[in-house]
């Protein structure tokens, strides 16, 4: 097949800012796996959620001062394939994404670059946002996308990677470790992206010390994993009654119930700001870093710990007469 003709193809700009290896593939026709219901219901809830505030956009702006999915070829002045932004918002020449999802800082880094594409590539686009909405589709987040020199350079670099592998067959490198990492980036190419790949051999661990301890280590996290599992649930359930309760009316201050003497008090609402995530979005420079120098400071490094069971393998460890399982 001639490079022409495998540019005939197209992928898509989402699948490119999560990993360049999946939109190459999909640009060299693989085909994607089916979506599991539980995925099609993620996606649907997504759609359903992007028309609920585009309704909004539209009491706030007008019909026609807003575009719907609007097509941006990219990159240029080759374009491979289409970018569907959600919406242009024609009167701030803005482009904006809409996410339905809580989990702001999971997808916050390739959704950023997302809408960086459309504005670099949209000749009538100067600035962009991303916006988070929840289960309810109401807005939690939103922020604004500055496209700076950096920002743009790694639009390019992603196009650019993506564009390689279509006019040679050579794909980008896995951002993957190994396949099951794949679900995390939504990957629907798994399969086609680690074709013939084989894991790669774990060394021994050095130091008699290291297997008994790593043993002690590994039991203490699955019962703080087990315990965090169940704080995690009895805090959901904390929070609903406790929301169920402010609607029900309780007042602030102290108030009696039979048995209980209620008191309520409301805290107002705490600030944060994120650096890390103005830096992404372009709103934070070299020159805050200067800046703002005296007044930052950092936490300490840590390490981080992660157990897979190897099956049918003995742990290395004196449990005394009985086993902890």
């Amino acid at each position: 097949m001639s490079a022409s003709e495998r540019l005939a193809g197209r992928t898509r700009w989402s699948m490119a800012v999560r990993c360049p290896r999946m939109a190459a593939l999909a640009l060299l026709g693989a085909e994607p796996e089916p979506l599991t219901p539980r995925e099609e219901g993620r996606f649907q809830r997504g759609k359903d959620a992007q028309v609920f505030y585009g309704r909004k956009l539209v009491a706030k702006y007008g019909e026609d001062q807003i575009e719907h999915e609007t097509a941006v070829a990219w990159p240029q002045p080759v374009p491979i394939g289409e970018l569907h932004t959600d919406f242009i918002v024609k009167p701030e020449k803005m482009a904006m994404e809409c996410k339905s999802s809580e989990w702001v800082d999971s997808m916050f880094e390739s959704a950023v670059k997302q809408v960086a594409g459309a504005v670099h590539w949209h000749p009538e686009v100067e600035t962009g946002a991303v916006v988070f909405l929840d289960r309810d589709y109401q807005e939690t987040d939103m922020f604004p996308v500055v496209l700076t020199a950096d920002l743009i350079e790694e639009v390019e670099d992603i196009a650019a990677k993506v564009l390689k592998a279509g006019q040679t067959g050579e794909l980008p490198e896995r951002i993957c470790g190994r396949p099951s990492d794949g679900r995390g980036h939504l990957c629907p190419l798994i399969d086609k992206c680690f074709e013939g790949w084989e894991a790669p051999e774990i060394p021994e661990a050095e130091g008699e010390a290291i297997a008994p301890l790593a043993t002690e280590a590994y039991l203490a996290k699955q019962r703080y994993d087990a315990a965090n599992f169940l704080k995690n649930a009895a805090e959901a359930e904390w929070k609903e009654k406790r929301d169920a309760l402010i609607e029900a009316g309780c007042a602030e201050g102290e108030s009696l119930v039979p048995g209980l003497i209620v008191k309520r008090t409301v805290v107002a609402d705490r600030q944060t700001f994120s650096m890390a995530k103005a830096r992404t979005a372009g709103l934070w420079t070299a020159v805050h870093d200067e800046m703002f120098d005296p007044f930052i400071s950092f936490g300490g490094g840590h390490s981080r710990f992660d157990f897979r069971r190897i099956d049918e393998e003995e742990l290395e460890h004196d449990f005394g007469e009985e086993p902890p399982f």
